[in-house]
C-alpha cells in the first residue's frame, strides 16, 4: 500500500493560502487585552512560517503579562529566581533533572504520571470552513472513497483530482466525511496528505493538509485494514505532532507487521528516538515522560542526548521556532563521523545560513576547519541573524497589496467553533457590527454546519427586526428559496453592495 501511495506523489497542488487575509480576520476577531489570546496567534504566525510576525505578537503577550511564560519560552528566554534572562546568558552551570539520554526517557523531569490512552487524547473535531459550499463536484470523488479498493484506479483519481485542484473545499468536506460513523477509508485522505507534502510532487510542506489530522486520528479508531491503517501511519507521521504517539503505541502491537512497522516509522518521525530503539515500551515511556512537556521543551531536552541522530532530528523540530539552539546542536553533529545526521544536518546549515560552509559528508576530521568558522560566525553574529526564507518572505509580502477583507466572515464561522470562547465573542463580535455584518450572516445560513446556520438565522432576526422564515434544520433544496428571500430583502435594503467587501471596523467591547 505505500508504495502505492509513493506513485500517486507525482504531481502539483494549485492549492495557495493568502496568510495576510487570513491573519486580518483573525486579528478583527481579536481580545487585544488578552495575553493568551494576543499568544496563540503568535504561536500561529509562527506555525505559518511568519516568525518576523510571531515574535511581534509574543512581544505584544509580556507587554499584557510580563511573566507569561509561553511567550517568554518563546522568544528565548529562561526564568533565573524572580527574573527572566536570554538563554544566551541563563547559567550554563544549571544541568538538566534525570540525566541520560533523552529520547530514551533522560533529561527531563517526568511531566507528572502516565500519558492519557489514544482514545483519551483531545483533538478539535470542528469541520474547517467550506470557503465555496455551492461547488459540490469534488463531493462525490470524496464519498467514492469510502467504496473503493485501496490501489485502484479510481482511489488514485480521486486523490490526485482532490489534492492537485480542489484542496480547499476538499479538505472541509473530507473531515466532515470522516466524522460519519460508517467511514472506514484511511487511504484516501492519507494518500492526499502524501501526495501533498511531498517536496517532489507537491508543496514540501504538510500545513495545507494539517487539519485534516484530528479527523484521520478519529477515523482510524473504526477501521482494522491492514492497508489503511499502514498508510495511515506513514501519513501522520509528518505531521509530528506528538498526541499521535499513544494511537501508533496501540498500532504496534497490530497483528500486521506492515502496519507494526509502520507505526514504528511514525514513532521515529515523531519522537526522534533512533529507529532501532523504537518498540510498544520505549514509545510508552517517551509519551508519559513528554505528553504535558512543550515541544521546544522536548527538542531542547533532546539536543543533549549522545546520538547524533537525536540531535539533528530535534534540531529539525527546533527549526519552527527558530531557536538559537540549534547552532550548538549542528556543530555537535558536525564533529562526529555519523555520516546520515551530518548530511542532514549541512542541509540544515544551508537552510539557516543561505551557504553550505564548504561543509561536506566524509570524515569528521576534514571538515573540522569548516565546523571551526560556522561555530564561530554562528557564536558571534549568526543566532540573531535572520534565516534567510524568512527575509525573501517577508521582502515578498511587503510588496504584496494587501488583501480587502470582511471580518464578520471569519466571526460567522467561528459561530460553529466548539473551542474555547470563540463562538461566544464572535456572536457578541456580530451584534456589535449590526447591519454591516449581515452579508456575511447570509453566507452563514448556506453554511454545511447546522450550529452556524441556526446562530446566524437568530442574529439575523435580531439585527434586521425582521421575521422571514427560516429552517437551519431543513433539506438544502428547501432552504434555498428561504435564503433567496432573505438575500432579496438584504438587497432591497442595499445592503449587499460591494463596499461590504472591504472590510469593517473591529466593534469596540
Amino acid at each position: 500500500m505505500f508504495r502505492s501511495l509513493i506513485v500517486l506523489a507525482l504531481a502539483t497542488s494549485a492549492f495557495a493560502a493568502s496568510f495576510e487575509e487570513e491573519l486580518g480576520e483573525r486579528q478583527s476577531g481579536l481580545d487585544r487585552t488578552s495575553a493568551d489570546q494576543v499568544f496563540e496567534l503568535g504561536n500561529w504566525c509562527r506555525d505559518q512560517g511568519k516568525m518576523i510576525k510571531a515574535r511581534e505578537f509574543w512581544n505584544q503577550t509580556i507587554r499584557l503579562d510580563k511573566d507569561h511564560e509561553g511567550a517568554r519560552a518563546a522568544l528565548g528566554f529562561v526564568r533565573q529566581g524572580d527574573r527572566w534572562v536570554s538563554g544566551k546568558f541563563a547559567d550554563k552551570g544549571v544541568a538538566p533533572a534525570g540525566g541520560g539520554s533523552p529520547a530514551a526517557g533522560g533529561g527531563q523531569p517526568r511531566a507528572g504520571g502516565p500519558g492519557p490512552a489514544a482514545k483519551d487524547v483531545p483533538w478539535d473535531l470542528a469541520v474547517p470552513r467550506d470557503p465555496r459550499p455551492e461547488d459540490t463536484f469534488i463531493t462525490t470523488y470524496i464519498q467514492r472513497m469510502n467504496s473503493l479498493a485501496n490501489d485502484s484506479g479510481d482511489m488514485e483519481v480521486s486523490i490526485n483530482t482532490l489534492a492537485d485542484n480542489y484542496l480547499d473545499v476538499g479538505i472541509p468536506r473530507l473531515c466532515q466525511a470522516m466524522l460519519d460513523p460508517s467511514w472506514r477509508d484511511l487511504a484516501g485522505a492519507s494518500g492526499v496528505i502524501l501526495r501533498v507534502s511531498s517536496p517532489r510532487t507537491g508543496q514540501g510542506t504538510i500545513e495545507p493538509v494539517r487539519p485534516l489530522l484530528p479527523f484521520l486520528m478519529k477515523a482510524s479508531e473504526r477501521v482494522a485494514d491492514a492497508d489503511d491503517l499502514a498508510a495511515f501511519c506513514y501519513a501522520i507521521g509528518g505531521f509530528r505532532d506528538k498526541r499521535t504517539v499513544p494511537r501508533l503505541v496501540e498500532l504496534m502491537d497490530f497483528a500486521n507487521k506492515d502496519v507494526q512497522d509502520a507505526a514504528a516509522e511514525a514513532i521515529t518521525q515523531v519522537t526522534f528516538m533512533p529507529r532501532k530503539s523504537v518498540n510498544a515500551g520505549s514509545a510508552k515511556a517517551w509519551w508519559d515522560r513528554y505528553h504535558a512537556t512543550p515541544d521546544r521543551e522536548i527538542f531542547l531536552a533532546m539536543v543533549r542526548d549522545s546520538d547524533p541522530a537525536v540531535v539533528i532530528g530535534a534540531a529539525e523540530g527546533l527549526a519552527q521556532f527558530r531557536d538559537a539552539a540549534i547552532g550548538p546542536a549542528l556543530v555537535k553533529v558536525l564533529r562526529s563521523d555519523d555520516r546520515q545526521p551530518v548530511i542532514r544536518a549541512i542541509e540544515l546549515v544551508k537552510r539557516i545560513t543561505g551557504q553550505d560552509w564548504g561543509l561536506r559528508p566524509g570524515p569528521a576530521a576534514d571538515r573540522k576547519k569548516q565546523v571551526d568558522n560556522f561555530d564561530k560566525w554562528w557564536r558571534d553574529e549568526g543566532s540573531t541573524r535572520a534565516w534567510p526564507e524568512d527575509a525573501r518572505r517577508e521582502a515578498a509580502e511587503a510588496g504584496r497589496p494587501k488583501p480587502k477583507t470582511d471580518p464578520a466572515t471569519r466571526w460567522v464561522a467561528d459561530l460553529g467553533s466548539v473551542t474555547g470562547q470563540n463562538a461566544a465573542t464572535a456572536e457578541q463580535n456580530l451584534r456589535a457590527a449590526g447591519v454591516a455584518a449581515v452579508p456575511a450572516l447570509l453566507t452563514g445560513l448556506e453554511s454545511p454546519n447546522q450550529i452556524v446556520r441556526v446562530k446566524a438565522y437568530d442574529l439575523l432576526k435580531v439585527i434586521s427586526k425582521q421575521a422571514l422564515p427560516f429552517d437551519p434544520r431543513a433539506a438544502d433544496e428547501a432552504r434555498k428559496g428561504q435564503v433567496q428571500a432573505w438575500k432579496g430583502w438584504a438587497e432591497e435594503q442595499g445592503l449587499l453592495g460591494d463596499n461590504k467587501d472591504e472590510g469593517a471596523e473591529e466593534p469596540a467591547r
